[in-house]
C-alpha cells in the first residue's frame, strides 16, 4: 500500500506515439513524401495520471489539413507543417493540466504532386464455369466498359488497360451479381467508378434447330444456291423455347472474290440469348444466271 501510495505521487515518463493523418489533400493532387506518419511524444506525468493520459493519446492523431495550401496551377509543391503548436493544444485540450513534454519533432514536410487522368478500358479477365445444362445468357459482364484513373503522371502512363479478376467460381447454376473495389487491387492511382459490379447471367436451356431457306438478297435476283435451304442447330433458354421463331433468324451469304464456286453461310441475327452452335451446311454451292 505504501509503495502504491508513493507511485501515485511520484513523477514518470510516459512515451506515447501519436498518429499523423493528412487530411483536405487539394483536388487531383498524390502525396508523394512526407517525413512522418507518426509523432513520438515523452510526457513527465504524476502516477494517477498514467492511465488516463495513455487512453485519451492512444485514440488522438494529429490533424495535418492541407485545404488552405495554394496550388496555383503547379504541379509539385513542398509542403511544411508546425507540429510543435498543434501538439501543445492538444495535450493541454485532453489533460486540461499542466504537463512537461517532448516530440520527436517539431514540423513534418511533404510534397505532393499534381495527377493526370486517363480513361481506359475494362477488360474482363473472369473465370467461372457454367453448371452442366445452363448456358451464359446476353447482358453478363461489367456494368461499365472503360473506367477512368487518375495519379502520377508515372503511374498512370503505364497503364493502357484495367483489369479484374476474381478467384475461378465452378457450376455456376444461378444468375448472381459480383461488386468488385479497385482499392482492394489498385493503390498507384485511383479508379472512378470506384466499385464495379460483374453480372453473370445463367439459365437453363435446350438444344434445337431451324430450317431457314437461302434466298438471294442482292436487288439483281440473279443466284440460284444449292441447296435451297440450311438448318441451325441452337441453345435457347428454356422459359424463351416456345417464343423462338424462324423469323428471329437472319443469314448472310457472302460469295467469295476470286475463281469459286461455293458461298460461306453465316447466321447473321439470331433471337435474344439464342446461341447458335453451328449452321448446316456451312458452304452453298450457287449459279448465276442470266
Amino acid at each position: 500500500m505504501i509503495w502504491y501510495i508513493i507511485y501515485l505521487s511520484s513523477s514518470t515518463v510516459l512515451k506515447e506515439r501519436i498518429e499523423v493523418e493528412y487530411v483536405d489533400l487539394p483536388e487531383n493532387y498524390f502525396i508523394t513524401a512526407k517525413s512522418s506518419d507518426f509523432v513520438n511524444i515523452s510526457l513527465s506525468v504524476e502516477g494517477n495520471q498514467v492511465n488516463e493520459i495513455h487512453s485519451q493519446i492512444k485514440n488522438s492523431s494529429v490533424i495535418v489539413s492541407l485545404a488552405n495550401v495554394k496550388t496555383a496551377g503547379r504541379d509539385k509543391l513542398v509542403y511544411s507543417y508546425q507540429v510543435a503548436p498543434y501538439v501543445k493544444n492538444q495535450v493541454g485540450d485532453m489533460l486540461k493540466t499542466s504537463v512537461n513534454y517532448s516530440i520527436s519533432t517539431d514540423s513534418i514536410s511533404l510534397t505532393f504532386e499534381k495527377a493526370i487522368t486517363k480513361r481506359v478500358p475494362l477488360k474482363d479477365d473472369s473465370q467461372f464455369d457454367v453448371a452442366p445444362g445452363y448456358m451464359l445468357l446476353k447482358g453478363s459482364g461489367f456494368s461499365c466498359d472503360s473506367v477512368t484513373v487518375t495519379g502520377l503522371t508515372y503511374n498512370v502512363d503505364q497503364v493502357d488497360h484495367v483489369t479484374l479478376g476474381y478467384s475461378p467460381i465452378s457450376s455456376v447454376n444461378r444468375s448472381k451479381a459480383i461488386d468488385f473495389n479497385f482499392e482492394d487491387y489498385y493503390h498507384d492511382f485511383t479508379v472512378e467508378p470506384p466499385v464495379v459490379t460483374y453480372t453473370i447471367k445463367v439459365a437453363e436451356f435446350t438444344e434445337s434447330s431451324v430450317t431457314l431457306k437461302i434466298e438471294d438478297f442482292c436487288d439483281s435476283k440473279d443466284k440460284w444456291f444449292f441447296p435451297e435451304s440450311v438448318t441451325g442447330r441452337f441453345n435457347v433458354p428454356l422459359t424463351d423455347f416456345n417464343q423462338i421463331s424462324k423469323n428471329d433468324f437472319y443469314l448472310v451469304v457472302t460469295i467469295p472474290e476470286g475463281n469459286v464456286n461455293k458461298a460461306l453461310v453465316d447466321m447473321k441475327t439470331t433471337a435474344d440469348n439464342v446461341i447458335v452452335i453451328d449452321v448446316e451446311p456451312n458452304t452453298v454451292d450457287y449459279l448465276i444466271h442470266k
